[in-house]
């Protein structure tokens, strides 16, 4: 039997080509085939059902496939094409109907576009719509389609009028289940008078033998107990008696009884009455019974028949749950339907109990609860006992809160429960919404297990309890109420975004990840925040000027892990005291620190995201003669770690926040600027000398870092980098995404430190693309930098005038380094920069305009992966193994050497020129040029300045050629020379690349090709 989210998708394609539903025949047989063989049989099913009549009839006045695949889509997803959608469906649709009709649904199905232009780039803007989020939108449509169409009949006329509440209401008095089919056959006879409900409950009567083949008595007795639900009395029973005895049939007795409960004034009779007509009630199209029936009728299936519910059974128990039967008798029905019996007939008591716990709990239960289980005694109380103890919300572990929890998102699931959700906290047991049902209600454990993405609006102080919620993605928190909002405390996923937008009382999360912003840029309010045990961030935009006021009362635990604060939310203070000295005395001075830091504990970082504070400094300068001249200075965009550092005395920092360093995570997943001015940090200890940087540090889109100015004390020799920590787009995009393509900019970092001579960066963190970051060395004297990590780095280094002459950038046990040297490396004064590449490849960069100086000197060193090397006359190569591609970039009388090439499989490219030189038996053979004009051999030249004399000068035979000579060492060594003036004489303006290491130049000539 499918389970209902596949009857959905089948009731609602059915209904988008026919415009009617399917019978439940149909609906059986395309939904199991559906959830047995996937996706694909849609296609088949679609053909078909456009050979129908009715199809062809719906559709045969359409001019052309085009017009039809628009009806259909704004049927399915609810609205009309976009710009981009028109287009491309357009182009698509001379191809086959059927097939077009297919990949519109099949995109909701699974949740992929057709073109991957519209697939899932989560920043994309070229767009009218974000089509990841719209798809999923369009899903919920699609989906809910299917439900109005399911319920409550699988015909397009809904039975209604008098005859079927008397259809309904006789059904609860004989005690049957009512089906579909049967009240769609007998309520518009009714209604019409071709038949009456005597005839009709004279054939339900016939049909079943617990009612015929019965005595009277029997007979009586069972009606009247379905009825007043309590036995007859011995006057009611010989009343119906005598009336049997003296002519009337079973079915009139029957509808006697109905009769007389309706008309019931006593009191004792109130709620079978009302159970008669809740039973009696006619459900409006799509709509069910409320959704605890439904949970209730869902775990007795997912435990009983190990199986999620489908449309049919639920509507049909869950709607005599709602009329009053109990659920205890519901448990006896279902015990004893074959379905049922399949799992548990041929089981003993003590097999049964081991089998229902496995199945509910998914492990196998201890030998003290398995006792408790076999001591009830029945089969029935077993599964009821079982049930009642996951749906408990009391918990007093975390074993047993993951155990109630997997149930409740079972059932979730089970009811095809929407992921994303609207609500609001009206009253006490909130949270409210009209999810799931379109009614308002108090969400169930379930419900809330089911949720990913929440927008909570705040209209009273009620608390907010989500503590079932494990699976919380995304929360929005709107209003300004005194409310407390409790998530879970276990949780299933492993990172949260929180964006609140006014004010609320407190907040307490979990174990998960919880990215925390406040986005009112007003000032802070008195707010309290308790983190778990994720890693935690807590931010606030503030505004652009740095105007705000902070809460003395605003309050913040960010409990275990590794916890980031906003820079923003640390006021910044002190007052400077100088008492001038007389006598050759020197000044004192002393400085006091005024800052709300102590309101903060288990923070290890400090987080300068949009960073907007400043340090306002008073100055009391204390004259000899006890005079006082007071100024103030405010130093925006700038952040003191001396607040950090003092830790005692008053506006001290006696819970160590931020002494593990500093984050730059770009939590809100915004695509603006930072700020437009430097962000400077100052004062910036070695214990604190550790900088995580998010993977979109600033912006997503654009890639634009923001820029960061670090000043250190002179105790510091170490600055540690840790790139692709997460953001708010690493946690929106889903598990599994695709690998990572590009570079994203995580922001330019100048560093001024005397005594900083090593930086590390470790790009070991979880987010989806590489980083790319800048550093400008030319106020430190950094000598090293070692990259290591899982992701590829990019970066863009800068040195000046001052610091180290000798550099070294090791990226040996990296996952690879896209390096690029900027202009300000080439000084005056002489510098050698070493590059060490990793065995997964490596770029190494250098700017085109860079001014070049003889005295510098570059070496790149590969490994064993495929690398990328600009060369100049500075630099010096070594490719390793791999496939390396070698761009030339100057043209002058300098050489650019290479080292280890490899015909076979390396290429030599003057990309400027179009010219590509390597192996690959293509374009022309490269000639081994051993002669000059005047007949000369080139063994006679002796030096390589030989080869720029004017006298003597080299003929080309083609563009390109091979030579042989004696380098500056004596040595003989290959070159390869391009003619880039074709003029065919060697001269100033051409290419000359040294081969080194090459034994036989003509050989060489002889494997290579432009």
């Amino acid at each position: 039997m499918a389970s209902l989210m596949y009857e959905k998708q089948i009731a609602s394609i059915y209904y988008t080509l026919l415009r009617k539903s399917p019978t439940e025949r149909e609906l059986k047989a395309l939904s199991d085939s559906l959830e047995k063989k996937g996706p694909a049989v849609l296609q088949n099913i679609i053909s078909e059902l456009m050979e129908t009549p009715e199809a062809k009839l719906l559709y045969g006045n359409y001019q052309n496939n085009f017009e039809i695949m628009r009806a259909f889509f704004k049927i399915v997803h609810g609205r009309e094409m976009g710009q981009a959608e028109f287009k491309l469906w357009y182009n698509d649709s001379t191809l086959d109907l059927n097939h077009n009709l297919f990949r519109i649904v099949n995109e909701l199905v699974t949740n992929t576009a057709p073109w991957p232009k519209l697939n899932d780039d989560m920043s994309n803007t070229d767009y009218e719509f974000n089509y990841p989020e719209q798809r999923l939108i369009d899903k919920e449509h699609f989906l809910d389609n299917g439900n109005l169409t399911l319920y409550p009949g699988t015909s397009n006329i809904v039975p209604s009028g008098d005859g079927a509440t008397d259809i309904l209401g006789i059904f609860h008095v004989l005690g049957a289940g009512i089906t579909r089919d049967v009240s769609e056959f007998w309520v518009p006879l009714i209604n019409k008078g071709d038949k009456t409900l005597l005839q009709a409950t004279e054939v339900f009567i016939k049909d079943r033998p617990y009612l015929n083949n019965v005595t009277n008595k029997t007979f009586v007795k069972k009606i009247f107990e379905n009825t007043f639900e309590r036995p007859a009395t011995n006057t009611e029973l010989n009343i119906y008696l005598e009336l049997l005895a003296t002519g009337s049939s079973r079915a009139e007795i029957s509808i006697n009884i109905m009769k007389l409960l309706r008309e019931s004034t006593n009191e004792s009779d109130a709620t079978a009455k009302s159970h008669l007509a809740a039973a009696s009630h006619v459900y409006e199209r799509g709509e069910l019974p409320p959704l605890e029936y439904q949970e209730k009728i869902a775990a007795l299936y997912l435990i009983g028949a190990e199986r999620n519910i489908n449309s049919e059974a639920l509507f049909g128990w869950s709607q005599k749950l709602a009329s009053g039967i109990s659920h205890d008798k519901i448990v006896s029905i279902l015990t004893n339907t074959s379905e049922f019996n399949r799992i548990s007939t041929h089981l003993d008591i003590n097999s049964y109990a081991k089998r229902i716990y496995l199945t509910a709990y998914g492990h196998n239960a201890d030998n003290s609860t398995l006792e408790k289980l076999i001591s009830l005694g029945d089969k029935n109380k077993i599964i009821s006992a079982v049930i009642s103890s996951l749906i408990d919300s009391n918990t007093k572990s975390k074993s047993e809160y993951y155990e109630k929890f997997q149930f409740a998102l079972r059932i979730a699931g089970s009811l095809n429960y929407k992921k994303d959700a609207t609500l609001t906290n009206e009253t006490g047991n909130s949270p409210e919404s009209t999810i799931n049902s379109g009614i308002t209600h108090i969400l169930s454990q379930a419900e809330k297990a089911q949720l990913e993405r929440v927008i909570l609006n705040l209209t009273t102080d009620n608390t907010v309890d989500l503590t079932m919620a494990a699976n919380l993605r995304e929360l929005v928190i709107n209003g300004k109420q005194e409310a407390e909002i409790t998530l879970a405390n276990y949780k299933n996923y492993n990172s949260t975004i929180i964006n609140i937008n006014g004010h609320i009382q407190g907040l307490k999360t979990g174990n998960a990840d919880t990215l925390v912003m406040l986005n009112d840029s007003h000032d802070t309010l008195d707010t309290y925040f308790y983190f778990g045990s994720g890693n935690d961030f807590l931010g606030w935009r503030a505004d652009e000027y740095g105007e705000n006021k902070i809460s003395p009362s605003l309050y913040a635990d960010g409990g275990l892990g590794i916890n980031s604060i906003s820079a923003n939310l640390i006021s910044l203070f002190k007052d400077v005291f100088i008492r001038k000295g007389t006598h050759g005395i020197p000044d004192i001075e002393t400085t006091t620190y005024i800052s709300n830091i102590i309101r903060f504990s288990n923070f290890d970082l400090i987080d300068l995201y949009k960073y907007t504070g400043k340090v306002s400094t008073k100055t009391y300068i204390i004259q000899a003669d006890g005079t006082i001249v007071r100024s103030s200075t405010v130093s925006d965009f700038t952040f003191d770690y001396d607040f950090v550092s003092n830790k005692y005395g008053a506006g001290g920092n006696p819970n160590d926040v931020g002494r593990k360093g500093f984050s730059i995570i770009n939590v809100t997943n915004e695509q603006q600027s930072t700020t437009s001015d430097v962000i400077s940090v100052i004062n910036v200890t070695q214990g604190a000398s550790k900088i995580y940087v998010g993977n979109h540090s600033n912006n997503p889109v654009t890639g634009d870092g923001g820029n960061y100015l670090f000043k250190f004390k002179n105790d510091v020799s170490v600055l540690e980098f840790f790139t692709n920590q997460k953001n708010g787009e690493d946690i929106l995009k889903p598990l599994g995404s695709s690998p990572p393509e590009k570079f994203v900019n995580a922001g330019e970092f100048a560093l001024i430190g005397e005594t900083l001579k090593t930086v590390k960066i470790n790009t070991s963190g979880e987010s989806n693309n590489n980083n790319l970051i800048a550093l400008d060395f030319t106020s430190s004297n950094v000598d090293k930098v070692i990259v290591s990590g899982v992701h590829k780095l990019g970066l863009v280094a800068t040195h000046g005038s001052f610091g180290a002459r000798e550099f070294t950038y090791d990226a040996t046990e990296s996952a690879g380094i896209d390096i690029t040297i900027t202009p300000e490396l080439y000084t005056s004064m002489s510098k050698k920069i070493t590059v060490l590449g990793s065995n997964q490849g490596n770029e190494f960069h250098l700017f085109r305009e860079t001014k070049y100086y003889p005295q510098d000197k570059i070496i790149f060193i590969g490994g064993a992966g495929d690398d990328y090397f600009d060369i100049n006359n500075i630099v010096t190569a070594m490719g390793g193994d791999g496939t390396d591609f070698f761009n030339i970039m100057s043209s002058s009388n300098k050489t650019s050497t290479l080292y280890d090439f490899n015909s076979h499989k390396d290429i030599i490219g003057l990309k400027s020129s179009g010219i590509y030189i390597s192996g690959r038996e293509s374009g022309e053979k490269i000639p081994f040029t051993d002669t000059v004009s005047g007949g000369n051999k080139v063994q006679d030249y002796g030096y390589i300045e030989n080869l720029f004399n004017p006298n003597t000068p080299l003929n080309f035979h083609g563009k390109v050629g091979a030579v042989s000579t004696m380098d500056v060492t004596m040595t003989k060594e290959t070159y390869i020379v391009v003619d880039l003036n074709d003029n065919k004489i060697f001269d100033t303006n051409d290419a000359l690349i040294k081969i080194s290491g090459q034994p036989d130049t003509a050989e060489l000539a002889s494997q290579l090709y432009y």
